[in-house]
């Protein structure tokens, strides 16, 4: 959950560019330059104006959708957000857009001037153009024949309109280019009463515009740059796009950073309404798909509607800007609605998913009367969310094939919603969204007849999981005896479809998919049989899924070649073994009253999956707790109460190595100068290769540290032990199990949780940060992703749940905001603002951050520094969101050709020096020297070493290095691969005046400072000898930077 907190939030923007058809419609007004033109009503009369230099004054309130925000809206933290985000994506209309205003006065002065040319057949229109202008006609396909009846002709624009955002003041600040839309109404008296069938408007629509780029183009006085593009990506619908000259004259407005966008309509009248409805037929005499007529009855919805949206251009902007005046909302509702629009990648282009800027406006005006805001404002209007690779579960590409049809949009049309049909049977329930991407269309010169068709031919394809349901190997068809629905299955699949028995005696058709660590997801094969059966095996070899190598970059699949929980499955099961026979232990002094776990092995999320073996022991042993039934014999000195465990462990290990499995026990020392932290732990080695550490939790202990807490006599050292005694108690045994228990939960919940905090584990210590982080705040950072995945649904793939951590990494900004963490949606609003006011407190008790830099609460632990206290520091938590937004910009500028090897490659140079391991000490090479055969014979027992088992050479190196330089030198490292331990000398320990009683190694510094004494530095050399020495054959080599 987002804090509600007073900042000031940078809009994430894209480079797209920002122009569609809008809200509202102005005509241009020679006389007044530096007014926004006005609005021509159904009878060409003005009747409203706006000052741009000033913005519009607001109506006064007629009661028009007044309560759209209900009380969401009128909350104050809302309000002030929604206000100032609106000021800030708004543009300097004076400032920015002041030379547009002169071109496109000097636009409409051309284009009323551009004489009218006479009716002449198709060949003679066009070769004129050519032959004076050197400007092509336009045509979409099929072109119109030499023996056509009709002429093509060009008269005077009936209407010239500014329209879209510039007119209404809705545009919004982009990194891209602005885009200013002048909407030309061509007169009706052009066309005939069946210029509607075969796109004999279309070409004539054509025709004008070719005619319109040569009148602009002959002005010898503006030089506009001048191109053709596909208005919505529809072929149908060619536009102009005026640029700046760049010369400096009086009408370059390249310091507008926008463009023009000429677009053409017709009246509403001019063609019937009953003629264009989706159910007719309007290509009669063309087919999209074979040289052969349709049948009669075929509709052509998509035709019909490009042809209608053409004359309903008038209408809409009244209403549109009708609205605008009645409810003085409206333009900041469609400003919001832009952003909400553009930070999700939709558009009212067929790339863009056909839902964009004025569609939104239009509905928002249709439904302006009711409904309100629930989501929340970050995830709203803040948040990207329109990257392919954070957006889908996963992706596909494949290549459109080429055709020989005459309109090429509506081929790829009918060839994505083919792909779609076939792929929504074939998955089912595996999916719940399942969204086709063709490729966008570009501008092209007017010196070409067509844009370039050779151009790029991929359909992207983005898939949302159900996560229980697609990796399930088996389908089950309908029942033998239902033999149509049968037969409709096995025509549909082939021969994949076999008949199959069942063990509760049913007969079902059924389908059966391999789950194999050397095979493909069953996803993936499911899709490429499918493609494959119903669209062709030209278009099955082009296949290509986009972002799977990013799964594995984890280690130690399942068999079956998952990560899932099922790694996990033989250590939970030894853990349910082991506290069975805890359970049933007699002859202790004490019965057992309950025993839980705390490790990352036994909640799903330890980066390498414990692995049991006969002839292996456990080289970690997975931490338990056992608690015991309260008793009044227990002292009062916490002392003596690690005394009396210490004995309770020696008679359980003695009762345990009697019992029937037979574990091997041992007893170890933990904290030994500091006597009333927990001081011995037991450790059970079973014979399957299972291992774990047991401590035991007394509830005493809590009640005497407390007292110790609050003692007025404790001062000094003392004080601060007791302290740090009492934060130790609250992590080891109340919080740690606790979160143990929801992260099992969870992840039962989650599927993909688990592998998803193994990933974002693994990416930390890819970067040596994990021994500044602990691993429960590493598993909150990403439980954050899967409880609170808004504005996204819950991720349904590991790269997801992965990609979509490290966004909120580099955007979380940990200074000035804690994170909340809600396991099961019970946090109230009291709950909030506690966390809130504890938040504050320790921003003012430490506002330099030296105790706590990240506060992470969650509804089991309110007080937010349980797993932050012993780190990061600043310097590490800097470093972690300077490595995610790093990721980030990577993710977004390769996207879809993304290796995601780079996202975990670390560079060393960073470093002030790099200590080079021997890799037979870190824990991997232990791991494969315990791996190397020994004699059959002795397979099944113990190996040798158990004495080793819990111990890490490199990490008790790492611990003696920071006690003795911590105050020195900051420590990096991977704990789990790493073969290098790298450094950053403190700032602390330069050039200074010389003081006695030093922490380090000093020597004179080699540049003094005039006017003071002596100055002195750190002895870098002698430090790193020493490091060396203590190293000894761990380390073979120290390389400084």
């Amino acid at each position: 959950m987002a804090p509600h907190a007073l900042k000031r939030r940078k809009l994430r923007q894209s480079s797209n560019v920002d122009g569609d058809p809008s809200e509202a419609a102005f005509s241009s007004d020679e006389d007044a330059p530096h007014r926004t033109p006005t609005l021509h009503n159904a009878e060409g009369t003005a009747s409203v104006s706006a000052s741009t230099t000033g913005g519009p004054k607001k109506a006064e309130s007629s009661g028009y959708g007044e309560s759209v925000a209900g009380d969401t809206y009128n909350s104050n933290m809302f309000k002030l957000q929604m206000d100032e985000l609106l000021a800030e994506i708004q543009p300097d209309y004076e400032r920015r857009l002041k030379k547009v205003e002169r071109a496109l006065h000097k636009l409409k002065r051309i284009l009323e001037r551009i004489p009218d040319r006479e009716p002449m057949p198709v060949t003679e229109a066009k070769r004129n153009l050519r032959k004076s202008y050197k400007v092509m006609l336009p045509f979409p396909e099929p072109r119109p024949q030499t023996d056509i009846e009709y002429t093509l002709a060009y008269k005077k624009p009936a209407k010239i309109n500014v329209v879209g955002s510039y007119a209404l003041q809705t545009a919004m600040k982009t990194e891209g280019m602005l885009s200013v839309d002048m909407a030309i109404t061509m007169p009706s008296s052009m066309f005939q009463d069946k210029d509607y069938l075969d796109q004999r408007y279309f070409h004539k629509r054509a025709y004008y515009l070719a005619c319109m780029a040569a009148g602009i183009q002959a002005d010898n006085e503006s030089k506009f740059d001048i191109s053709f593009a596909l208005q919505n990506d529809n072929v149908l619908q060619p536009i102009l796009i005026i640029g700046p000259a760049g010369d400096g004259s009086e009408y370059d407005f390249t310091v507008s950073k926008c463009n023009i966008k000429l677009i053409l309509g017709v009246a509403e009248d001019t063609f019937p309404e009953e003629k264009t409805l989706p159910h007719r037929n309007c290509l009669p005499n063309l087919s999209n798909d074979s040289p052969q007529p349709p049948k009669s009855g075929v509709p052509t919805p998509f035709y019909n509607a490009t042809l209608r949206s053409e004359s309903v251009v008038g209408p809409y902007l009244q209403f549109l800007h009708g609205t605008s005046i009645r409810c003085h909302g409206y333009k900041d509702a469609c400003l919001l609605g832009r952003i909400w629009l553009r930070q999700r990648g939709l558009g009212t282009g067929l790339a863009g998913g056909g839902f964009g800027y004025f569609e939104l406006a239009a509905m928002m005006a249709v439904l302006l009367r009711g409904g309100g805001a629930e989501d929340q404002f970050e995830p709203s209007f803040i948040s990207r969310v329109d990257n392919p690779l954070e957006r889908f579960d996963s992706l596909m590409r494949l290549q459109i094939p080429s055709s020989t049809s005459s309109v090429p949009v509506i081929e790829t049309f009918k060839f994505c919603e083919k792909v779609y049909k076939a792929l929504r049977v074939g998955l089912g329930g595996r999916t719940s969204h399942i969204y086709p991407m063709p490729p966008a269309t570009k501008p092209w010169p007017t010196t070409t007849s067509s844009h370039n068709r050779d151009t790029e031919r991929s359909l992207l394809i983005g898939f949302l999981h159900n996560s229980e349901q697609v990796d399930r190997a088996v389908d089950h068809g309908p029942p033998a005896e239902d033999r149509v629905a049968a037969a409709a299955f096995r025509k549909f699949w082939g021969e994949k479809a076999e008949l199959r028995r069942f063990k509760d005696g049913s007969i079902l058709e059924s389908l059966i998919w391999t789950k194999n660590a050397s095979r493909r997801s069953v996803l993936s094969q499911i899709v490429t049989y499918v493609i494959q059966r119903h669209i062709g095996q030209e278009v099955a070899d082009t296949i290509e899924f986009v972002g799977r190598d990013i799964a594995q970059m984890l280690s130690f699949p399942a068999p079956d070649g998952s990560q899932g929980l099922a790694q996990f499955q033989p250590s939970m099961s030894a853990y349910e073994s082991f506290e069975k026979q805890i359970r049933e232990v007699e002859g202790l002094p004490l019965q057992i009253r309950g025993i839980c776990p705390s490790s990352p092995q036994l909640r799903y999320t330890s980066v390498i999956p414990p692995i049991l073996a006969a002839n292996r022991i456990s080289s970690q042993p997975a931490a338990c707790y056992v608690q015991f039934e309260g008793s009044a014999r227990w002292p009062d000195d916490l002392v003596a109460i690690q005394k009396i465990k210490t004995a309770f462990l020696i008679r359980m290990g003695e009762v345990l190595e009697e019992s029937t499995d037979r574990p091997t026990t041992r007893l170890g020392l933990e904290n030994e100068t500091h006597t009333i932290l927990n001081t011995t732990f037991l450790d059970i080695l079973y014979p399957t290769g299972a291992a774990f550490r047991l401590r035991i939790h007394n509830d005493r202990e809590q009640t005497l540290l407390e007292r110790e807490v609050k003692h007025k006599s404790l001062h000094g050292g003392s004080k601060g032990e007791a302290v740090q005694a009492m934060s130790a108690y609250k992590r080891d045994f109340i919080q740690g199990p606790l979160h143990t228990q929801a992260l099992r939960t969870l992840c039962t919940r989650y599927p993909l949780l688990s592998p998803s905090i193994r990933l974002v584990k693994a990416w930390c210590n890819s970067h040596l940060l994990s021994t500044h982080m602990s691993e429960e705040l590493m598993e909150l950072l990403t439980i954050r992703t899967f409880v609170h995945p808004n504005p996204w649904q819950a991720p349904g793939s590991i790269m997801t749940g992965f990609l979509r951590t490290l966004t909120f990494i580099s955007n979380w900004d940990w200074r000035s905001q804690p994170l909340m963490i809600d396991f099961g949606g019970n946090m109230t609003s009291k709950d909030i603002n506690a966390i809130n006011l504890r938040f504050n407190a320790w921003r003012n008790i430490d506002p330099g951050m030296n105790r706590v830099v990240m506060f992470v609460a969650s509804n089991h632990d309110p007080e937010g520094v349980t797993w932050t206290e012993q780190g990061p520091s600043k310097v590490v938590a800097t470093r972690l969101t300077n490595l995610a937004k790093a990721a980030c910009i990577v993710v977004k500028e390769r996207a879809l050709d993304l290796d995601p090897k780079v996202l975990f490659a670390s560079s060393t140079i960073d470093y002030d020096f790099v200590i080079h391991l021997n890799p037979k000490f870190t824990e991997v090479g232990q791991d494969q020297s315990r791996k190397q055969s020994t004699f059959k014979n002795l397979q099944g027992h113990f190996p040798e070493d158990t004495a080793l088992v819990g111990y890490n050479p490199v990490d008790l190196y790492l611990q003696e290095l920071k006690s003795l330089y911590g105050n020195t030198i900051v420590f990096f490292h991977n704990r789990n691969e790493g073969s290098i331990i790298a450094g950053l000398w403190s700032p602390q320990t330069g050039p200074r005046d010389w003081k006695v009683n030093l922490t380090y190694s000093t020597m004179p510094a080699m540049q003094q400072v005039d006017g003071k004494g002596p100055q002195i530095t750190i002895n870098k050399t002698a430090l790193l000898n020493e490091v060396a020495r203590l190293g000894g054959d761990m380390v073979t080599s120290i390389e400084t930077h």
